[in-house]
């Protein structure tokens, strides 16, 4: 898939610098703080804490737009890092967006960094064992990785 057709899946609102989207990540700790507090994940307070408004100019006009906080891909840059762990590309910035198709109030982060050429390059999710070969949607089998480097690394196991 080249840059460009990468890039147009989707529809770009804002941009954030990381130090204003990881301290609002749901995270496992969160939860658990909230669950000692007797707070149910029905309650409004619970919900309250997994989502996040951010201000973005859309189609011309200030919109508030939530985003759920809780995903996997969040949770790795807040407890593991933002840094390819194959490169050292390191994600500097999240990118308010939607897919293409998407529900156009529909808004998530995907988090991008630059190369050494100065182009945009987007940090990905890796699952250290692959599913493929059984690995787990947990936490302690992903690692940040590059865009780059997860296709190159595709569904090998590898060993540090």
């Amino acid at each position: 898939m080249s840059k460009r057709s990468r890039r147009s899946k989707y529809i770009r609102a804002a941009t954030f610098p990381v130090e204003e989207v990881l301290p609002y990540v749901f995270t496992k700790q969160k939860r658990h703080e909230l669950r000692q507090k007797g707070i149910s994940y029905r309650s409004p307070e619970w919900i309250e804490a997994s989502r996040k408004v951010y201000t973005a100019v859309i189609d011309g006009e200030l919109r508030g737009v939530t985003v759920p906080m809780g995903s996997h891909r969040y949770q790795l840059y807040a407890e593991k890092g933002t840094t390819c762990v194959r490169c050292g590309i390191k994600g500097t910035y999240f990118a308010l967006e939607r897919g293409r198709g998407d529900n156009p109030n529909r808004y998530h982060f995907n988090l991008y960094g630059r190369n050494k050429h100065g182009h945009e390059v987007m940090i990905t999710k890796d699952h250290i064992t692959p599913r493929s070969k059984g690995g787990k949607n947990k936490l302690s089998n992903y690692q940040p990785m590059c865009y780059k480097c997860n296709q190159r690394k595709a569904d090998k196991v590898e060993h540090g």
